[in-house]
């Protein structure tokens, strides 16, 4: 049987060069996720601050425009699986929400969204409790059994996407067997130069971008938008190359040996 170790630092580094070689070969596709992202933000930012503030309905209206804004970026997150795994091409954006693999791959969106929120929900739950100590235990519990079945599932979209001959959860769930912690760090160190970015623009913007109906808020949701799609190709990318390595269950191949 063949060990299969994830190689983070090797991969991490794929997967920009996937983020770049995506941009440059469906510019279209790319500006119409980050037109997407652009309006979900503006939508977001006209929702009145009495909704946010109150706790359950600003949660169920913040995992709503989630849901829509996945829903809308399907096309492009499938066409950049496909290219980053198979060499293919979408010249541009097409929805068809009758197609399988469209309603598959926002199913596993919803429930891995919804997995999100309710670990979120539950865990915000905790904080009120009186023995401090209790509750910070169990928040830490609820986020770490959140996190470590979102990497166990975590190939499972590339597999839809290219339309891998099994893609049921068993199947997911074995190929990612003892590989939880290296695809959680994986996806971890690819964040970090990304987010450095993104604090950078925060810094740059100030406090006067969190003002809503301000010039500067308006300003960073146009800045934001194409870093905001350029993390979620690299989470594409990171995914599909980890599915590419440990998915031979999936994809019906005999694992691939790499180098830590």
């Amino acid at each position: 049987m063949t060990t299969i170790r994830l190689p983070v630092f090797r991969l991490s580094k794929t997967a920009y060069g996937d983020l770049l070689n995506v941009v440059l070969a469906m510019p279209l596709l790319i500006g119409c996720g980050i037109l997407i992202v652009l309006a979900v933000s503006v939508v977001e930012s006209a929702i009145p601050l009495s909704v946010w503030n109150t706790s359950v309905l600003g949660s169920a209206v913040g995992f709503l425009v989630t849901v829509v804004r996945s829903f809308l970026l399907v096309p492009v997150l499938i066409a950049a699986h496909r290219y980053i795994l198979l060499g293919e091409v979408t010249p541009g954006y097409a929805m068809d929400v009758g197609a399988p693999s469209f309603q598959s791959f926002f199913g596993w969106q919803v429930a891995l969204l919804a997995l999100s929120t309710v670990t979120s929900w539950i865990g915000g739950a905790t904080q009120g409790d009186d023995a401090w100590l209790i509750s910070a235990i169990a928040f830490l519990a609820l986020t770490a059994s959140g996190v470590w079945i979102a990497m166990r599932l975590s190939i499972v979209l590339p597999a839809v996407a290219v339309g891998a001959p099994n893609t049921s959860a068993k199947s997911i769930w074995e190929d990612t067997k003892g590989h939880a912690f290296r695809i959680f760090l994986l996806f971890l160190v690819v964040s970090i130069p990304i987010g450095a970015v993104i604090v950078l623009e925060l810094m740059l913007l100030g406090p006067g971008s969190q003002a809503r109906g301000s010039g500067l808020s308006v300003l960073d949701m146009i800045i934001s938008s194409p870093t905001q799609i350029a993390l979620i190709i690299l989470y594409v990318a990171t995914a599909s190359r980890v599915f590419q390595v440990i998915g031979q269950r999936v994809n019906g191949q005999a694992p691939q040996a790499s180098q830590a």
